[in-house]
């Protein structure tokens, strides 16, 4: 079986975002959004699928981290199915 991994990284003027994921990982996660509560969900999120998922992730405005942290996560899920 190939494995399901992807690493996706996004630069807009307000954010910088890279996203690894495992979906046959083993619910290793390493999160920094700068957004304690986004990064216990995403946390949580990694946890409970038990898929690997490491997040960096950094910006002005955290509305803009959120929402760019939630496009790349998706196209991460995207590229590793």
């Amino acid at each position: 079986m190939a494995e399901r991994k992807a690493t996706i990284t996004r630069r807009t003027k307000e954010t910088s975002i890279k996203v690894e994921v495992n979906i046959d990982g083993s619910s290793k996660s390493e999160i920094t959004t700068g957004i304690r509560f986004f990064d216990n969900m995403l946390d949580q999120l990694a946890q409970h699928g038990t898929f690997d998922l490491k997040i960096s992730a950094n910006g002005s405005d955290q509305h803009h981290v959120v929402e760019d942290v939630a496009i790349t996560l998706g196209r991460a899920f995207n590229q590793a199915l």
